[in-house]
């Protein structure tokens, strides 16, 4: 199977098994069958949600075609462990819960990796541990040379938290989005995944935000679970692929 293929199982319960027969005329397949099919092929299920499945589609593409513009063999992650780069620390507690609910694995930083960051740059508010909580210092080399510190080959997935300024002609965004784009360069260079997590709410400011992102080529969501949930889809379906070769 060379291309994912990603499956709404529509007839799960016994109710959706009436609603199959309404529609189509025809008996839904037996769920033992369906269980047998996802184990022994690398068919992703999505939840019964078009959300999820238009999700799913999203960073899958996104992936695939970014391999295929360099003339790349696709490769797709062998891990979990997740850095979390924000500038908020409430919303790090928020995102260690959603991410390691969801079977995420964020390392904590100790010993040689937290004294490189340490001598990198010492924070007065924040944190370095992961989450990577640096407020005030997005827009400077600082941001830049603590996030490359903390990405390695141990890291699997990188999310950041972003946002719009008010002012994205002035020298801060400007220094801020390079640091973006720098960050997103260097994680790829590594084949691991880069996300922006760019909330959604009505501003003029954050829409043009949006476009330059999608623009440059980041994979942005509007929500932490959903980038989550995303990846995960993608890990399954590597695994899958790779027990599949191995037997």
């Amino acid at each position: 199977m060379r291309k994912p293929v990603l499956f709404i199982n529509g007839g799960k319960t016994e109710r959706g098994q009436t609603a199959v027969l309404t529609h189509t005329g025809s008996v839904g397949t037996s769920q033992k069958i369906w269980k047998a099919i996802f184990k022994q092929t690398p068919i992703i299920e999505v939840s019964n949600s078009l959300d999820d499945l238009i999700d799913r589609s999203y960073v899958f593409s996104k992936v695939i075609n970014s391999y295929k513009d360099q003339g790349k063999e696709v490769q797709y992650p062998k891990g979990k462990k997740t850095l979390v780069i924000l500038w908020s620390g409430g919303f790090g507690i928020i995102a260690t819960n959603t991410l390691t609910e969801l079977g995420l694995e964020m390392p904590y930083f100790t010993g040689a990796t937290l004294e490189k960051l340490r001598k990198v740059h010492p924070l007065k508010i924040g944190s370095l541990n992961n989450p990577l909580d640096l407020p005030w210092i997005a827009s400077s080399k600082e941001f830049l040379a603590l996030s490359k510190a903390a990405i390695s080959e141990d890291i699997d997935l990188v999310i950041l938290e972003a946002d719009a300024w008010n002012n994205m002609e002035g020298k801060s965004f400007r220094g801020y989005y390079s640091n973006l784009l720098q960050i997103k360069q260097l994680v790829e260079s590594l084949d691991k995944i880069v996300m922006i997590v760019l909330h959604e709410y009505p501003d003029s400011n954050r829409n043009a935000f949006y476009d330059m992102l999608v623009k440059d080529g980041f994979i942005v969501f509007t929500d932490l679970k959903r980038a989550g949930k995303s990846y995960l889809a993608l890990y399954e379906y590597g695994i899958k692929r790779s027990n599949l070769v191995k037997d």
